[in-house]
């Protein structure tokens, strides 16, 4: 086509894999009287009828990304930008008797409404199962990402609130996304100006391969006027092209190339590592008196043969003062600072044919999207014993992408509070993992850290019934051990005095701990018995009376009529030593005593004469009285003869002798006594039988 007829720029070629040309892509400027102009050719660079995209300045400030369509390796997505909306078509190869054309119904398609993105900031990228095509907003400070698969174009794009300057900065036309050679860092340059004079500087984020995501955000350099941005092939430098007003203030521009080392551990050292590369040379305008000037410098882009190259924009110049249009060389670019070998104009023409307003920006590089299935692989098992908690909180592994746990969370951390069994699936270099979590918790036993008791004798308790198996140690204030055990039940041990004692608990599973646990003695009840002492006569009542406490229990408990009251009436018939048992409101007790003496009544008055004649009075001789023990109680006649002998029972003499009755008469007895209060007594005289 003549020139008069069509202008094109922006051009995009698509190669098979062994590099033969299948078509071509171009971004017209101008058509001739308004007609529709075609923008895709076929190998033989043939216009194809009825390609033709929208009108001319449709796609101002940005070039076509073609994106082969996966799972279809004749189809191709050819997306560009009009009036902020994106738009496709469908290229498929093998139309049109094998020149290609676009597959009906996938003309001009709009994917994404009108007056939300920015034409020159769209880039694809190869995702783990389809590529990303990225784009920024125009008005919120956002990208999206829209996924492109084998079932086609999503039309909810996966948005990511990212980005330090102004909208409006993003907007400049010298600004693109440079994608990292593997996939994980995408860098642009925002320009500077606008009405507002905005600083403008070197973004780079993390890219997901996985959910379309950028992330961390990191602003290497501000404050410059960078328009152009592209990775080294190992992934390590960042180039950058940046444009500095004379000091004059004219609109020409000395152009620099800066590279910063990303191996460095800091953003800071990031950004100190800046080191300028090359300088774009000045050239003569093929115009009225040569004036020298220098242009804008094209994008980089990374060569087959892993250089990178870009344009110096020149257009046609003087003759006699160097080349025009040629391309800069970076030829190894994976080196730091010169030794990355630059060459300015390393390729030229000697006549370039170049209009004044030359354009050498690169293609995009074609993506591919991944080839084969995604692999799903066991992770990390781990086991997490959870030491006396009630919870515990589990964060996702650094360096993993699309993270998601077995209950649907996406939460880069996850408080678990019951023992099971978790899982973690992640993706990491676009293979999905799964971690598992086995999570055990080992409670703590029951255990008050302040307990309570009666003087001297505290019970210190922890644990229950049903326990797990744990180990205990008590020690006291100074360090000692009161009591240790291993039990699965309740761990007790009393008889211990008010104090701070220290409990150190451990389980099998490597758990321990030590709790302080503060024992307080209960108010100690002050018991005591009134009479604590006294003497009574055998046969006499006394009454003991408790107090100080609430409750009593009193012993022994047969010369009593309770023993249970405060008051008590107490008959003892010996030396008694009587004790009561006092507990208070808190269960605490006491004990006091009082002991009685028991005085037995020496008196005897013994009878003179007795009637054994069976009628019911007076018929037997004997000992008035109870409180003695009889040693000896013996009768003898006139003769001396023992007529009656006691054996100890005080029955009696009934008048007979050797089973015949005696004949009436005066005998004589002879009697000792034991008294309860050890006295003794001999008793001795006469008694009448009388019949």
């Amino acid at each position: 086509m003549y020139p008069t007829e069509h202008q094109y720029n922006y051009a995009q070629a698509v190669c098979d894999a062994g590099g033969s040309l299948l078509f071509i892509v171009k971004r017209y400027t101008y058509t001739r009287n308004g007609q529709d102009a075609p923008c895709i050719f076929d190998k033989n660079e043939v216009p194809i009828a009825g390609t033709a995209f929208l009108q001319t300045n449709d796609m101002e400030y940005s070039r076509p990304v073609i994106i082969p369509r996966p799972g279809n390796s004749n189809q191709y997505y050819i997306f560009y930008v009009r009036n902020g909306g994106l738009i496709y078509c469908l290229f498929d190869i093998t139309l049109n008797n094998g020149r290609g054309n676009i597959v009906p119904g996938y003309k001009n398609v709009l994917a994404y409404t009108y007056n939300t993105l920015i034409g020159c900031r769209m880039v694809a990228i190869a995702g783990c199962d389809g590529i990303w095509l990225v784009a920024r907003h125009r008005t919120y400070n956002q990208y999206l990402s829209f996924k492109v698969t084998s079932n086609g174009v999503s039309s909810n794009p996966v948005v990511s609130e990212i980005g330090s300057f102004p909208v409006m900065n993003y907007w400049g036309s010298n600004g693109i996304l440079a994608v990292s050679p593997n996939g994980k860092k995408v860098a642009t340059a925002v320009d500077h100006g606008g009405i507002l004079n905005f600083p403008g500087g070197l973004e780079m984020y993390d890219f997901e391969k996985c959910s379309g995501k950028l992330k961390n955000l990191q602003v290497i350099d501000t404050g410059e006027k960078v328009y152009a941005v592209c990775f080294s092939p190992d992934n390590s430098k960042l180039y950058a092209g940046y444009a500095i007003p004379w000091a004059n203030g004219e609109w020409k521009f000395d152009q620099y190339v800066y590279q910063f080392d990303l191996n460095q551990s800091s953003l800071s050292a990031i950004t100190a590592s800046k080191s300028m590369i090359l300088t774009n040379p000045y050239a003569q305008y093929y115009a009225p008196f040569c004036p020298i000037t220098t242009n804008i410098m094209g994008n980089m882009q990374i060569g087959p043969d892993g250089k990178i190259y870009l344009g110096n924009s020149h257009p046609e110049v003087c003759e006699g003062t160097g080349p025009g249009l040629a391309l800069h060389v970076i030829s190894f670019p994976n080196n730091l600072g010169i030794s990355s070998n630059p060459q300015v104009n390393a390729i030229w023409n000697q006549w370039n044919g170049m209009g004044s307003l030359a354009i050498t920006d690169l293609p995009y590089q074609m993506v591919l999207p991944k080839s084969g299935n995604i692999d799903t692989l066991n992770g990390n098992s781990n086991r997490i014993t959870v030491c006396f908690k009630t919870d515990t909180l589990i964060e996702t592994p650094e360096g993993i992408s699309c993270y998601r746990w077995e209950n649907g969370s996406t939460n880069n951390h996850r408080t678990i509070t019951e023992d099971g069994h978790y899982l973690l699936y992640y993706t990491k270099d676009c293979s999905v993992f799964i971690d598992t979590y086995s999570v055990v918790f080992i409670p703590l036993p029951e255990v008050k850290s302040q307990q309570y008791g009666c003087p001297g004798n505290i019970s210190l308790q922890a644990g229950k019934a049903g326990n797990r198996q744990y180990d205990y140690t008590l020690r006291n204030g100074q360090g000692l051990v009161v009591h240790a055990a291993s039990t699965d039940s309740v761990f007790q041990t009393s008889g211990l005095e008010e104090g701070i004692y220290k409990l150190q608990i451990s389980s099998s599973e490597g758990c321990t701990t030590s709790i302080d646990i503060s024992l307080t003695a209960y108010p100690k009840p002050e018991v005591s018995i009134s009479p604590a002492f006294a003497e009574i006569i055998n046969g006499e009542l006394i009454t003991l009376r408790a107090s100080g406490a609430t409750y009593y229990t009193w012993k022994p408990i047969s010369p009593l009529d309770n023993s249970f009251r405060e008051e008590v009436l107490a008959s003892p018939t010996e030396n008694t030593t009587f004790s009561v048992v006092g507990i208070n409101d808190y269960g605490c007790w006491d004990t006091a005593y009082s002991e009685i003496i028991v005085n037995a009544d020496e008196r005897m008055i013994m009878p003179n004469a007795f009637t054994p004649n069976g009628d019911g009075l007076n018929d037997l001789f004997k000992i008035p009285g109870d409180h003695f023990t009889i040693r000896r109680f013996e009768i003898y006649n006139r003769y001396g003869q023992i007529v009656y002998q006691d054996s100890g029972n005080n029955n009696g003499w009934d008048g007979n002798f050797n089973g015949a009755a005696s004949q009436q008469g005066v005998y004589q007895y002879y009697i000792i006594l034991d008294f309860y209060n050890g006295n003794q007594k001999i008793l001795k005289g006469d008694i009448n039988l009388i019949r």
